[in-house]
């Protein structure tokens, strides 16, 4: 059920390829393809397409017709600047992985693809998202990290069911102060690790009621907002590496906290007392 022809250095796929017509796994990647051909369509049975690093500047409206297809890893291809609109019809389509591919806005129509559940666009070069991303109406986990976001993009606060975002390693600067928190309500898991720059939290962690996992370790943070100790849902915090003096004395009342990591806050003073209550 699964065919691995990755780093072959194939030029095209070989036309024998598609009379398997079984194959629920394909990759691909490593290959100088260029494209993704017509013939794609003749696995009908397709449900994982790997694809990454194979040079892909154009993928072929048939893929539609891979009907039960649920994953696509397009990876490591930086010519990619459109997909096509059929990809409409991928109804079974969850998992979409467009990293390292030196995107500095998304491809056109990647915002049709309403059933997608995971979208990872890590290690490009943004630095906003379009209204339109509101799209991505069953959306769950958005990898954001390693781009150059400045802010959290505002588009991400319509983003329904958006339970991750993950916005490792960017350019985040709130050192004057002002930013908000443009996420939905209902997030769980917010990672803004290693934004050396970021100093002060964006405003409206209270509103984040269903939050249980903040990482915001190596942000240069020197103070925590009382608002997160009110959220009560709350399993882990990560804080190391920054330059806090103290933490909040409602920190005690996150009962469900399982793991607060400080490691590395030299300038920190004690802990509140309200802390061995947990």
């Amino acid at each position: 059920k699964e065919l691995d022809l990755s780093g072959l250095q194939f030029e095209e796929i070989p036309p024998e390829v598609f009379s398997i017509k079984d194959i629920e796994i394909l990759d691909v990647s490593n290959n100088p393809l260029g494209s993704i051909p017509v013939n794609i369509a003749s696995l009908s049975n397709l449900k994982e397409l790997r694809a990454a690093d194979c040079g892909i500047r154009e993928v072929s409206g048939n893929i539609s017709r891979c009907s039960y297809l649920n994953k696509v890893d397009l990876s490591r291809n930086p010519g990619i600047s459109s997909l096509p609109v059929t990809m409409k019809h991928n109804l079974h389509l969850k998992h979409f992985a467009l990293s390292n591919c030196e995107l500095k806005s998304l491809p056109k129509n990647l915002t049709i693809l309403a059933k997608i559940e995971t979208l990872d666009l890590s290690n490009n070069e943004l630095t906003n998202l379009p209204p339109d991303i509101s799209g991505l109406k069953r959306l769950k986990v958005l990898n954001l990290s390693d781009n150059a976001f400045e802010s959290i993009p505002e588009s991400v606060e319509s983003l329904g069911h958006l339970h991750c975002l993950d916005l490792k390693r960017n350019k985040m600067n709130n050192s004057q102060g002002g930013q908000r928190l443009n996420v939905p309500a209902h997030l769980k898991t917010l990672d803004m690790e290693g934004n050396h720059s970021l100093k002060l939290l964006p405003e409206g962690f209270e509103n984040l009621v269903n939050l249980e996992e903040l990482n915001i370790s190596y942000c240069s943070v020197e103070t925590l907002p009382d608002s997160i100790g009110k959220l009560t849902s709350m399993k882990a915090i990560h804080v190391a590496g920054n330059r806090l003096r103290r933490i909040p004395e409602n920190f005690g009342n996150l009962l469900n906290l399982e793991t607060l990591d400080l490691e590395g806050n030299r300038r920190l003073s004690g802990l509140p007392l309200s802390l061995y209550n947990l």
